[in-house]
């Protein structure tokens, strides 16, 4: 999974190799909004689709496709996946680790 930032057009576009060929990659933008009267009064968000994106969830979901969770059907090939759960619960306290170390 590759995150590209283009500041100039300030787009954030995530590009995940677990995602089918005719899937589209998800597109963000980053925007600005007022939170008071003062002029300092702002904050960011970002939206997909002109609608606010929670990133927390937006992460999980494409952590699932990477590691092929979302693609079940059945109770039976979710048993066979159970390897690629435990995958990503330690890919996510890597993530956690470091989002630690950056504070």
């Amino acid at each position: 999974m590759t995150v590209h930032y283009d500041p100039k057009n300030l787009l954030i576009t995530v590009k995940n190799a677990g995602r089918l060929e005719h899937e589209k990659d998800v597109i963000l933008h980053i925007e600005g909004y007022r939170t008071g009267s003062d002029r300092a009064d702002r904050d960011v968000h970002l939206v997909r689709s002109e609608q606010p994106v929670n990133i927390d969830m937006l992460m999980v979901g494409e952590l699932r496709v990477l590691t092929g969770l979302s693609r079940h059907r059945n109770a039976q090939q979710v048993a066979e996946k159970v390897s690629r759960k435990s995958d990503l619960l330690w890919l996510l306290k890597g993530i956690k680790i470091l989002s630690n170390s950056n504070s």
